[in-house]
């Protein structure tokens, strides 16, 4: 998925690009572990996250790699 262009991202196309079940993107973001916008409360929604935010935190988790690895 290019991310380049994207100015939000539903959970499930996180799910895919971090190689991870739609369940964990959604409780991720519940525990703000990834970047998300929470719209309030009622059933559970796939929430838009946005574009710019998540490409940061990829940036931030690389560099965390990195330094770990």
């Amino acid at each position: 998925m290019d991310m380049s262009e994207r100015l939000a991202y539903r959970l499930p196309q996180v799910a895919r690009l971090l190689g991870i079940s739609g369940d964990t993107a959604w409780r991720w973001g519940q525990e703000k572990k990834i970047p998300s916008v929470s719209p309030g409360s009622g059933r559970r929604k796939t929430v838009p996250l946005p574009g710019e935010a998540l490409k940061a935190w990829l940036r931030e988790q690389g560099g965390q790699n990195q330094t770990n690895g």
